[in-house]
Formats: structure tokens, C-alpha cells, sequence
């Protein structure tokens, strides 16, 4: 018996280590990514988020039609955004769905961002959508066509998370929000592709 507790008291403070480390390399990446989205900004053109591609929005398909869910596609909403890249979704809806316009299909790759919830009063959760896939009404999808690479938008909107946090309001039921022109007008760095390249590049164990 008191093997077993010792056992169990070393899992313990093993599992709190580990919790302790990934919440330091999670602080570091953070601090690393806004003095790298700073620095291009200060040393490169930029746009402004609205202006980088094509912005799609998302929406809710009737739960009351069975016809719409339990299909292949996966429908992405906030509670979804815990990695930097999604691909699967607890939820998913066919493609009758998408055709009765209930949602749109993000059919290319694109960077995902939450605009509406209350996880923005602490975080505006950001992930990179390999793979065709819906989102719902609190979520955008950018697909950047204006020189920007999909991996590089990722991560400098993770970037400036803090510029973001400060735009968001509060609506009067309490919910945060992020209103078109607040993340619209944030000015994303361009630099040349081969200094995109290079930034994805040093986080690729992140991506």
C-alpha cells in the first residue's frame, strides 16, 4: 500500500510538471510569435486582415433536420479550437447541408479564428484548416490570396492576439465579440514568401 501511494504521489508531480512545461513553452511561443509579427510589421508592407483574400462566414444547420448532420464534412464551432491545426470535428454535416445553404463549405485551405464567444474574453483561439470543412456563425475562414501563405496568416493572427483582445466588446447579453471592422482593420505583415517561409518554417514542431 504504501508503494502504490508513492507511485501514485510521483505520477502526480509528473503530470503537474508536465502541465507546468507545456504551459512555459505555450507562454514562450506566444511571446515569440508577437515579437516576430511586431518586427515584420515595423520592417515590411502589410494589409489589413480584410484585404488579404476571401472571407467566409459560417452558419448552423437546422439540428431538427437529421438529413443535415452525421455526414463527412466536419462542422467546426469555438469548442473546436484547441490546436493550431484542425482537421476533424466532433460534429459533421453532409452535403445536403452545404447545398440548402445552412453553411458553406471552406473548400481550400484556410485560417480559422473565433469572432464571437466568450472564449475571447481570455483568448481569440486561431487554427489552420487543412482540409475542406464548414464553421459555424462565431467563426471566419480566411483564404489568403493576396501574397500571403496559410501557414504564415496562422500564425501571425496568433500573433497578434493581444492587438486583437484589446479590439473586442462586449455585446449588451454579455457575449464578447469581435465586429468586422475591429478585426478587419488589423494590419497582417507581407513580407516576401521566402520570409514567410522561414518563419513557418522555424515552428514547424508547433504546427
Amino acid at each position: 500500500m504504501i508503494q502504490i501511494d508513492a507511485l501514485t504521489g510521483r505520477l502526480e508531480q509528473a503530470c503537474q510538471a508536465r502541465q507546468a512545461a507545456l504551459a512555459d513553452a505555450e507562454t514562450i511561443l506566444h511571446s515569440a510569435r508577437r515579437t516576430v509579427y511586431e518586427a515584420l510589421l515595423d520592417t515590411h508592407e502589410s494589409t489589413l486582415l480584410a484585404e488579404v483574400g476571401d472571407v467566409l462566414s459560417g452558419g448552423t444547420p437546422s439540428k431538427a433536420n437529421p438529413e443535415f448532420w452525421g455526414g463527412d464534412i466536419p462542422w467546426i464551432a469555438p469548442k473546436e479550437m484547441k490546436a493550431f491545426r484542425i482537421a476533424d470535428s466532433s460534429l459533421c454535416i453532409t452535403q445536403q447541408a452545404i447545398n440548402s445553404g445552412a453553411a458553406k463549405l471552406v473548400s481550400e485551405r484556410a485560417v480559422l479564428m473565433v469572432v464571437r464567444g466568450m472564449i475571447l474574453a481570455r483568448a481569440v483561439p486561431v487554427a489552420i484548416a487543412p482540409r475542406p470543412l464548414a464553421i459555424n456563425q462565431d467563426m471566419k475562414a480566411f483564404v489568403p490570396r493576396n501574397g500571403h501563405d496559410v501557414a504564415f496568416l496562422a500564425h501571425m493572427l496568433a500573433g497578434a492576439e493581444d492587438e486583437l483582445l484589446g479590439r473586442v466588446e462586449i455585446a449588451g447579453h454579455g457575449t464578447c465579440k469581435l465586429e468586422s471592422q475591429a478585426w478587419g482593420s488589423l494590419p497582417v505583415p507581407r513580407p516576401p514568401r521566402s520570409i514567410q517561409e522561414e518563419v513557418v518554417g522555424s515552428w514547424t514542431l508547433w504546427r
